[in-house]
């Protein structure tokens, strides 16, 4: 049998001793990076076109072309704003926006998160109830979005979704999204008060009180609300306490829920 492992951390391959040479995987030169860009950017562009527009060149640069390399994340989730922005508008946003964020590939993303309309925007923040690497089954997807007798609007929100490159992984076919864990990042932390409000609420609706996980699971804990038990991510060191203690910390409750434009 054969084992395949893709890491962008070289000392993953030193600790499990692999005996097998590594390939490297380079990042992408201008024109591999132009052609990507215009894949996302969709038709009629080309990556010659890509080449000649100078708002598009900045913002290839600012994810790396040219210099180290383009980060392909960064440049397709970038590129599939350009149908609703243009070059200029992706360019002004990712000028002017998170200029804190030093990392280019998180800066991208970040950006590129902002410019969803609002309820578009919440709904893919959302997504932060679920752990890393996990595939979140378009059902229990439908019910956190509120959207179980909605299928249109659901089939629409995910098409949008989609479209503007915010999942690694999967689709209708596929019956499942997945996030990078760099996507994930940019949503937002367990300290958000809303987190613990979709959790619970996305439980309620799909009545019960833990979904795709064994209770007490590393990287959950269990809380109530009026006798209601849920499930709710977090890790011991996001509090600096054992499980236990969590529960102290963050209760959870379906506070905020009122607020949600989308529930």
């Amino acid at each position: 049998s054969r084992l395949l492992i893709t890491t962008r951390i070289g000392a993953v391959l030193t600790d499990t001793r692999i005996a097998a040479a590594p390939f490297e995987v380079d990042l992408l030169n201008e024109q591999d990076s132009y052609r990507l860009m215009a894949s996302w950017a969709g038709p009629p562009c080309t990556a010659s076109e890509v080449a000649r527009n100078e708002q598009a060149r900045e913002v290839a640069a600012r994810c790396g072309v040219g210099k180290a390399g383009g980060l392909p994340l960064a440049l397709r989730s970038l590129s599939a704003q350009v149908e609703g922005y243009g070059w200029d508008g992706v360019l002004g946003q990712l000028a002017s926006e998170f200029a804190d964020e030093t990392d280019p590939s998180r800066r991208a993303l970040r950006v590129s998160l902002n410019m969803l309309d609002a309820t578009l925007r919440e709904r893919y923040e959302m997504l932060a109830i679920f752990m890393e690497d996990e595939r979140i089954p378009l059902d229990i997807l439908q019910r956190l979005w509120g959207l179980a007798d909605k299928r249109a609007e659901f089939d629409r929100t995910l098409v949008s979704l989609l479209r503007r490159s915010m999942f690694v992984e999967g689709g209708r076919e596929q019956g499942y999204v997945k996030l990078h864990d760099i996507q994930r990042e940019v949503l937002p932390g367990s300290d958000d008060p809303r987190v613990a409000g979709w959790h619970a609420e996305v439980l309620r609706r799909c009545g019960s009180t833990h979904i795709g996980v064994e209770e007490e699971a590393a990287g959950y804990w269990m809380g109530s609300d009026g006798g209601r038990r849920f499930v709710h991510h977090a890790t011991k060191a996001a509090f600096g306490g054992e499980l236990g203690e969590l529960a102290q910390v963050n209760t959870l409750s379906l506070v905020g829920c009122s607020k949600l434009t989308s529930l």
